[in-house]
């Protein structure tokens, strides 16, 4: 099923950046792979039990959350040259973040109950890395730019700062699974897939040059897919079957 999946979606990505650019086309094709993750998660979902399946119900609220966002996004450009900044999208999209967190903590705590401190230092470090990384490609762009007003910039700020609050969460999770396991390595390649699709869409916009269907949209494409990939393998063990398994 999650090769069946992985093949379908795809065809279609290659279709998106392949057919001709039409507002429709491009609105039909892109929020088509974004629904057919969340179909895929809630499918996913069925076969979990327990606090697994609480934690991907959150995951899956988050998927539609952005996928929510996608649409009003590509709504809001079709209907205007220009969309406006900030619009309903940025609080859909930054809706995301929080419940995606809160589902990964669920798992971590699941799979974790105790505090694993190398795994803690390794979020810290990984997030205090990002954060760096991120505060000279995008947030001192965003803070010294004097033609944007104070709630864009807010807006603005807050896509790394949440970039740097998910790594930090997805590095304690593959610290307490070390990615044995399929679901999570997938789970952890669509959050990195994010993260590189939200600093290339900080660098472009913050020098005026981001357009849809461009590179940024293969490693948004790639987090829907590989979420919905992730959520469909077998179900996630409960504690007791990783530790039994360690």
């Amino acid at each position: 099923m999650t090769l069946g999946y992985v093949l379908l979606t795809a065809a279609a990505a290659v279709a998106y950046f392949i057919l001709p650019t039409t507002p429709l086309s491009k609105l039909l094709l892109y929020n088509g792979i974004g629904l057919s993750a969340v179909i895929a998660t809630l499918v996913g979902i069925r076969h979990k039990r327990g606090e697994s399946r609480k934690a991907w119900m959150l995951i899956v609220a988050g998927l539609i959350s952005f996928l929510a966002g996608d649409v009003c996004y590509y709504v809001l450009d079709a209907l205007s040259p220009s969309a406006p900044f900030p619009s309903p999208a940025d609080a859909l999209y930054l809706g995301m973040y929080p419940l995606v967190i809160y589902g990964l903590l669920r798992l971590i705590r699941q799979i974790s109950p105790g505090r694993d401190w190398p795994s803690l230092l390794d979020a810290a470090i990984a997030a205090v890395g990002t954060f760096a990384v991120l505060g000279v490609l995008v947030i001192d762009t965003y803070v010294a730019d004097g033609s944007m007003q104070l709630a864009g910039r807010i807006i603005s700020v807050s896509y790394p700062v949440m970039d740097v609050a998910l790594v930090a969460v997805a590095v304690r999770l593959v610290g307490v699974v070390h990615l044995r396991r399929p679901a999570y390595a997938l789970l952890a390649a669509g959050l990195c897939s994010l993260l590189v699709a939200d600093t290339i869409y900080g660098v472009l916009n913050s020098a005026g040059t981001f357009e849809t269907g461009g590179f940024a949209d293969l490693f948004w494409l790639s987090f829907y897919v590989l979420i919905g990939a992730a959520a469909l393998q077998p179900a996630v063990p409960d504690t007791a079957q990783i530790q039994g398994s360690t």
